[in-house]
This record gives structure tokens, C-alpha cells and sequence, in this order.
């Protein structure tokens, strides 16, 4: 557990600097000077980042309660591979990363429909989206499974299981600048889900009546109405007997099961480091000849 946590600690060096805006390090090719200089220059510049995260808008988030009255162009702002899992009946399909682009949206009332999960992402498009004159962009809060549950009728059956699992990678980034609360059973994954959030739980699920009373009142608490998402981590045994004994309707919509469990966790740090050390490398006409 130790080693985890060292891990961990490194791994959120790594994400700031990855999510940080790099200085170029391509702008020193044309510098008249030695070999050895120029490696110095690059990794001087290289690994050096500017602390310009990009803005969050978070009044974008809302609720169907908030918008019922509105007329809203619903758009599923998912990746393939979640829209493929299940799809939106009545909702345009645009790349988040390209809504920006889409000026026939700036003068409607869009609302944006994610995996309910992710928040740091969203929030910037969203923040992007006002900049460049959008009329009135919101995210749903729950996303697709608000949306589902609530919203639209789905051209498939109501929100599949496979819709409460978020991926290790996922927990890590929103974990960097957002309120994540864990909810663990036992020490092993408590330790882990403390270091990753200051709203880490232990609970008992084999009391279900102790288990739902405690279960919501740390939601109430801890959600903000849902802006915050509850995170469960337990293996998969555990995630069945929840689903079998205590939510067989469904998660709540702000809760969600983290898929792998603690070991997605560990596989990631260690795939984040390879990735981080590939980035870092010095190309070799950067390097020094002797």
C-alpha cells in the first residue's frame, strides 16, 4: 500500500504537468549552439509549464428540474465507444471537442449530455462555448442516465448497467481539481480512495438498511445535489451484491461503480508513467555527442 501511494503521489505530478500548457520545445531548432547546450535548452523548456489550466465554467451544469420549462436541442456529446453502448433517441451527435465549431448552435438553447461522470472537460468546452458567443449552453448534470431516466425516450431499454461504471482514468483526472466522494468496504481500498479524496468512506453493505441510510446522507452531503459524483470502489462480487440486494432499480444517478477496482487504479499509474517517461525522452539530436 505504501508503494501504491507513492505511485499515486507521482502520478498527480504527472497529470499537472500533462494538463498544464507546455512551452514548445521545438521553438529552440533553429538556436546556434552545441549539442550539449541544446539538450539543456530542451529539457529546460520541455519541463517547464505554465500554470494556465484552461477555465471551468460550472454554472453550466444543471438539472432537468431547472430546464423543464425551456426548449432545449439535446446533443450526446459522447465518445463512439459509450454511444455505442447506448444510444440518445432524438439527440444530434457531435464530438464534444467540436460543439465549438458548430455556429448553427450559437443562437439555440443546447444542452450537452455526457457520461454524468466527467465534469473538469465539460466544464471547459462549456466556458469555451460563452466565450465565443453561445447563446446559453448548459450540461446536464446526470448526464445520459438523467437524461434516460427522466429526459427522452431511448430507442433502447431504460439506462443500461454498463451506463454506472466509470473507467480508473476517469476517477484519476476528476480527482485532480474535483470533489470525487469514495465509497470503499474495507481498509485496503480505504486507504487508496483517502489519498485520492478527502471524502472517503467505509461502509457495510451486508446491513442493508444501516448501509442506505448512511449511503444517503453522505450523498446529501457530499453531492451538492448531485454536482459532485459518489464513487464506488469494491471488486466485482461486491458490485453484483449491490445491484442484486440494494440497488436493483439502479444506482442513483449521481453514484457510479468504479470498473476494475482498486487494481484499475494501479494499472493506470503505471501506464500514466510509461506514457509521462516516453513524453520526456530526450530526442537524439538533442542529446550531447560525448
Amino acid at each position: 500500500m505504501l508503494n501504491l501511494a507513492i505511485k499515486l503521489a507521482r502520478y498527480f505530478g504527472i497529470c499537472f504537468l500533462l494538463i498544464a500548457s507546455w512551452v514548445q520545445a521545438g521553438d529552440i531548432d533553429d538556436l546556434a549552439a552545441s549539442s550539449c547546450e541544446l539538450e539543456q535548452q530542451y529539457l529546460s523548456q520541455k519541463n517547464s509549464p505554465t500554470v494556465n489550466i484552461k477555465a471551468q465554467d460550472w454554472s453550466c451544469f444543471t438539472s432537468l428540474d431547472q430546464i423543464e420549462s425551456q426548449s432545449v436541442l439535446p446533443i450526446d456529446v459522447r465518445n463512439e465507444d459509450a454511444r455505442s453502448k447506448q444510444s440518445i433517441f432524438g439527440a444530434l451527435l457531435v464530438d464534444l471537442e467540436q460543439v465549438n465549431s458548430k455556429r448553427i448552435f450559437k443562437e439555440k438553447n443546447i444542452l450537452l449530455l455526457t457520461d454524468g461522470f466527467s465534469r473538469i472537460k465539460p466544464a471547459q468546452v462549456c466556458s469555451e462555448l460563452k466565450i465565443n458567443g453561445f447563446k446559453q449552453p448548459k450540461i446536464l448534470t446526470g448526464g445520459i442516465r438523467e437524461w434516460l431516466l427522466r429526459g427522452g425516450k431511448p430507442d433502447t431499454q431504460p439506462p443500461s448497467y454498463e451506463l454506472e461504471f466509470i473507467q480508473a482514468q476517469q476517477l484519476l483526472i476528476e480527482a485532480l481539481s474535483n470533489n470525487v466522494t469514495l465509497i470503499t468496504f474495507n481498509k485496503l481500498d480505504h486507504e487508496l480512495a483517502s489519498s485520492l479524496s478527502d471524502q472517503a468512506f467505509i461502509l457495510d453493505y451486508t446491513k442493508k438498511a444501516k448501509f442506505l441510510d448512511r449511503f444517503l446522507k453522505i450523498t446529501e452531503t457530499h453531492s451538492k445535489g448531485g454536482l459532485y459524483p459518489i464513487v464506488i470502489i469494491g471488486s466485482e462480487q461486491d458490485y453484483r451484491s449491490l445491484k442484486v440486494n440494494v440497488f436493483s432499480d439502479g444506482l442513483p444517478i449521481s453514484a457510479f461503480y468504479l470498473k476494475g477496482g482498486l487494481k484499475a487504479i494501479e494499472r493506470q499509474i503505471e501506464v500514466t508513467e510509461i506514457v509521462s517517461k516516453s513524453r520526456n525522452s530526450i530526442p537524439n539530436r538533442y542529446r550531447c555527442n560525448g
